[in-house]
């Protein structure tokens, strides 16, 4: 099974980007999930989107980009485990 995990980038300026809005078209429709983008293409595909602070490294937060990084371990770590049928 091929996994593909979208983390999106780093949001120095709040611009109000986020994960979800990163993976979103133009028309509405993010492209990760829906079925006329990527699960048509590579349609056996894991899928995973990981959200988080992207203003951490030019703001305060409570989590640091380490902090971060081990939570997108973490939870790859647990989403493997889990056997999809």
């Amino acid at each position: 099974m091929i996994s593909i995990v979208a983390v999106h980038g780093l949001n120095p300026l709040k611009t109000g980007s986020n994960a979800l809005s990163t993976w979103t078209a133009s028309n509405g429709k993010v492209w990760l999930q829906d079925a006329n983008f990527l699960p048509k293409h590579i349609p056996k595909a894991r899928i995973m989107l990981f959200g988080y602070n992207s203003n951490v490294a030019f703001a305060s937060s409570n989590a640091g980009l380490t902090e971060q990084a081990m939570a997108l371990l973490i939870q790859l770590y647990l989403n493997r485990k889990v056997r999809i049928l």
